[in-house]
């Protein structure tokens, strides 16, 4: 017993989870700041291929409705960068790295702060509207999504046609 507590052979307490060994770095701050680092390569590089391999590298499985629903935020804060954003979405989804149900869970997860959303920004109903018909109309995010966020479209046609005045149905990515 001696000798383990000498060498440090027992693994850490975790007091979050109330266990002894599991892992203690990886939390969602840390995820965050990780998240947060491959969207400022990815707005440097603008490589999608290459930010997918980061994202499979960096972001742990099931948990890439965080990396779904920071980009998403990014995006409406700086809507300059959204056609690029809209993309670095399409093709992690087209490529596998983002599941459709994890997708749909970082839109979710975006509908959840709405409230505060629209309290820092007026027009962050319009740029989530946007950026979910553009998703949906590219067939990456799935259409019955739209019905859960009733409340938000209820003045916008099903198809997402009708919304030309936003930059995203310019294809300049």
């Amino acid at each position: 017993m001696q000798t383990a507590v000498e060498n440090n052979i027992f693994p850490p307490y975790n007091p979050s989870l109330g266990i002894w060994g599991g892992r203690t770095q990886n939390t969602l701050q840390v995820l965050a700041k990780q998240i947060d680092s491959l969207l400022t390569k990815y707005k440097e590089s603008r490589d999608a291929l290459l930010t997918c391999k980061d994202i499979r590298k960096v972001v742990p499985p099931l948990f890439e409705h965080h990396f779904v629903a920071s980009t998403l935020i990014a995006c409406m804060k700086n809507w300059g960068e959204a056609p690029w954003v809209i993309y670095l979405l399409k093709e992690a989804a087209g490529v596998g790295v983002i599941s459709s149900s994890q997708m749909v869970k970082g839109f979710i997860r975006v509908e959840e702060r709405f409230a505060v959303l629209c309290l820092h920004d007026s027009s962050a109903a319009n740029m989530f509207q946007s950026l979910v018909f553009k998703a949906v109309s590219d067939g990456w995010l799935d259409n019955s999504l739209i019905e859960s966020f009733g409340k938000y479209f209820a003045n916008f046609p099903r198809d997402g046609m009708g919304i030309g005045s936003h930059v995203l149905l310019s294809d300049d990515t």
